[in-house]
């Protein structure tokens, strides 16, 4: 009995040893496994920061381009606005000028210079029309007086509003 008894507590040691090593080993994976857990959220934490600093840079990148954008706009509304004062100047200068009257002067002046223009014209059409009569042999004499006779009747025209 004594030799069962011992084979019996050797048994008991051995499988006590068992048992302590399945505990350990169960021990150890669930350490294990509690450390990978906290690897994983360790990554998916460091994970979610690149993204999120990845998002955020794109979001400065674009905040940025709205920016230039926005100074962009703000120089072409300032030219626009430019572009509007001197409009509205313009257009103010145009009203000014459909207020004033003409002077009378003015007016006789303007009325001289056509009439002085319409002999110009006058005088030179027909010293044209000379040329050209004696150039095809018409009777020069007679040309001649006419051209003649206008230039009087102008001379007398031009001399008479500068008397007045």
């Amino acid at each position: 009995m004594e030799k069962i008894l011992a084979h019996r507590a050797k048994f008991s040691a051995e499988f006590s040893r068992k048992q302590d090593t399945i505990e350990k080993f169960h021990t150890l994976t669930r350490e294990s496994n509690e450390i990978n857990l906290k690897n994983s959220e360790i990554i998916a934490i460091s994970y979610e920061k690149d993204k999120s600093a990845v998002e955020q840079q794109k979001v400065v990148c674009f905040a940025n381009e709205l920016e230039n954008q926005l100074d962009a706009m703000e120089e072409l509304i300032d030219e626009l606005e430019t572009l509007r004062l001197e409009n509205n100047k313009s257009e103010v200068k145009i009203k000014q000028l459909k207020r004033i009257k003409p002077n009378p002067k003015d007016q006789q002046l303007l009325k001289l210079g056509s009439d002085y223009s319409l002999i110009k014209y006058t005088v030179i059409t027909n010293w044209q029309e000379y040329i050209q009569s004696f150039s095809l042999g018409k009777n020069e004499k007679k040309i001649e007086g006419k051209l003649w006779g206008e230039i009087s009747k102008c001379s007398k025209n031009s001399k008479s509003p500068n008397n007045n």
